[in-house]
């Protein structure tokens, strides 16, 4: 009977719905308890300034450590990261170049350098050891007298991982 059949199913699903409920529930802020890893991305000095005449389209994204639990790949944590988006008049070898230095300055190291030979990510252990990661992007090409866009990025691995 089709009736027969599907209870099961029907109970295994609403069990199944009920334990992922109360796991998330019960970790609210296991990726980042406090938020620490949040707050600690989003002083970092690297974000303190830009390159002259560069412009802030928003104020500092902060995005806190969420459990995801995603269709077709393992359910954990992502950790917390911050964003700034900028434009700046100056050409990508002075913003990159400015932030070489900014990096620097802040106490992070570069990892991986981009076309022009300057570092776009960078990698930073703070002192309580958590590990943290930048990147600079440039988004938009400038066109004819017109800003770029870049994206500034940090963020840290979640507290837990599961």
């Amino acid at each position: 009977m089709p009736g027969r059949a599907s209870l099961p199913v029907l109970l295994g699903l609403a069990l199944l719905c009920l334990t992922a409920c109360l796991r998330t529930g019960s970790q609210s802020d296991a990726g980042d308890p406090g938020n620490r890893r949040l707050d600690q991305l989003s002083r970092d000095r690297v974000f303190a300034s830009l390159p002259e005449g560069a412009v802030a389209t928003g104020p500092l994204a902060k995005i806190p450590a969420r459990y995801r639990t995603p269709a077709f790949q393992p359910a954990g944590w992502d950790g917390p990261a911050v964003s700034l988006t900028f434009t700046s008049p100056q050409p990508p070898v002075s913003v990159f170049s400015f932030f070489q230095a900014n990096a620097a300055a802040a106490g992070w190291n570069p990892a991986n350098r981009n076309a022009l030979g300057y570092p776009q990510t960078w990698t930073k252990t703070y002192p309580d050891g958590v590990r943290g990661d930048l990147s600079l992007i440039q988004t938009v090409r400038a066109h004819d007298g017109e800003s770029a866009t870049y994206v500034l990025n940090a963020s840290s691995p979640p507290a837990v991982s599961s």
